[in-house]
């Protein structure tokens, strides 16, 4: 049972080039929507509980704590299936980051950083893309 983050198994330290993410795309009743992160949880417990949620009920989630060596920041490293690409949430501010490689991956599956930011305890705001 995970308690806290330090109950995670350790990934090495990731060396290269980061992006931050601050939006994503959604699609709503066949609607494009254009989300973005507008408030940034102050703690960690409703990621915490949604970690121990998946694990506890049998669904898939890789959860490490890793170190972001080009931000100097320890980070929780977390990506729902064997070939996804993996998000960084920083532990100083709680911001989203991806690898600047896998980030054209990450944005055909939104769905992990909507995941994240649904469950995390972001304040995300919508609004449509087209009428």
């Amino acid at each position: 049972m995970i308690n806290s983050f330090d109950d995670l198994p350790f990934l090495p330290p990731v060396r290269s080039e980061l992006c931050l993410i601050t939006h994503y795309y959604e699609n709503s009743r066949g609607k494009l929507r254009y989300c973005y992160i507008a408030d940034y949880p102050a703690d960690f417990s409703a990621l915490l509980s949604w970690i121990r949620y998946r694990l506890c009920h049998g669904y898939k989630i890789f959860a490490y704590r890793t170190y972001l060596v080009k931000l100097k920041e320890h980070a929780i490293a977390i990506k729902l299936h064997e070939d996804q690409c993996f998000a960084y949430i920083s532990l100083k501010d709680a911001k989203i980051y991806v690898k600047a490689s896998e980030l054209k991956l990450l944005r055909k599956n939104n769905y992990l950083i909507r995941y994240i930011a649904r469950y995390g305890g972001y304040k995300v705001k919508s609004k449509l893309m087209h009428d």
